[in-house]
């Protein structure tokens, strides 16, 4: 993070979390980016938004509307494109090497799926383009708004296990195009409100893909048999530097997703998916909190079931 954002000011008061280097503990607001960049000639760059480079190698970056601004640039780059809809996906790949254009293959279908699939679940994606980046990353990947980077090591990982941990990963990115580039939360108090839904992104993909209700629901009660702890305060200012040992893991990667399936059970799934949309639409480029979240499910559904659900998983902590 090399650009200073000012911190936001909210409720009468600054915005005073520290930063942390694991877990994903941001909060800005959206706003819009243009930057110039030299680079050296035989490199290629790749950002949020747009690029254009003029005659003297200079490269103009612009973006609007956004809640961060990513730029790669590196050189060896090759890359596959494709749309969905009107939206160009590029899948950005390592040249030189069949293993990292295998990569390059299965991360531009699964991109291409991953945005057909949440534009029919929760509503239309916002920006013209999408890249998705091979890159040198000590996980699995990481999101900013119009790009995502996908580590380098699902190459190995792909002739060695197959394609679906790739498939989900870069289904997972993308989905946070939706829950926490559109739909803001702060990370650092909340982050189930953009991981979480990311998790569930996943579910969808696979139902999107053709992935059977029965299949899903065994991945979900993988899930929840693996979380040795409920977390009934899920999120209302559950600080990350609060959780201990795996606890972060298994609140905002594990508990989310699972109370967000049973949601989905619960409500039905018709109604839950409109739920998602309107939730969607009116929150886009705003900042939600749980408390809101809540709000609008218990406006949503007056099912007994339903409040049992919400006072089992986002009981405010005590």
């Amino acid at each position: 993070q090399a650009y200073p954002v000012l911190a936001e000011y909210i409720d009468g008061k600054w915005n005073e979390a520290p930063y942390f280097t694991d877990g994903e503990c941001f909060f800005s607001l959206c706003g819009s980016y243009e930057m110039t960049l030299s680079a050296p000639e035989d490199y290629m760059v790749i950002s949020t938004g747009s690029e254009a480079q003029s005659a003297d190698g200079t490269w103009t970056l612009k973006a609007d509307n956004v809640r961060d601004f990513a730029v790669i640039a590196g050189n060896g780059f090759e890359k596959l494109s494709g749309k969905a809809g009107n939206i160009t996906v590029n899948s950005w790949y390592y040249s030189g090497s069949e293993r990292n254009k295998k990569q390059g293959e299965v991360s531009l279908k699964a991109a291409i799926d991953a945005v057909n699939a949440f534009c029919d679940a929760w509503g239309e994606y916002p920006y013209d383009t999408l890249d998705v980046v091979q890159s040198p990353y000590n996980a699995g990947g990481m999101e900013y708004p119009g790009l995502v980077r996908i580590a380098e090591m699902y190459a190995d990982l792909i002739e060695a296990e197959g394609d679906e941990s790739l498939r989900l990963d870069v289904a997972h990115e993308v989905a946070h195009e939706w829950f926490y580039a559109v739909v803001g939360n702060d990370q650092y108090r909340e982050a189930w409100l953009d991981e979480s839904f990311a998790v569930y992104g996943e579910f969808v993909y696979q139902l999107y893909t053709g992935e059977s209700e029965t299949d899903v629901q065994a991945r979900v009660d993988s899930l929840d048999c693996s979380i040795k702890q409920k977390y009934i305060d899920l999120s209302y200012d559950q600080y990350f530097d609060e959780y201990t040992g795996n606890s972060y893991i298994n609140a905002v990667y594990k508990v989310g997703p699972v109370f967000l399936w049973k949601l989905r059970q619960t409500m039905g799934q018709e109604s839950f998916d409109a739920f998602m949309r309107a939730w969607y639409e009116e929150h886009m480029f705003k900042e939600v909190t749980t408390a809101e979240f809540r709000a609008a499910i218990e406006k949503a559904s007056d099912s007994a079931d339903v409040k049992a659900l919400l006072d089992e998983y986002l009981s405010p902590a005590k």
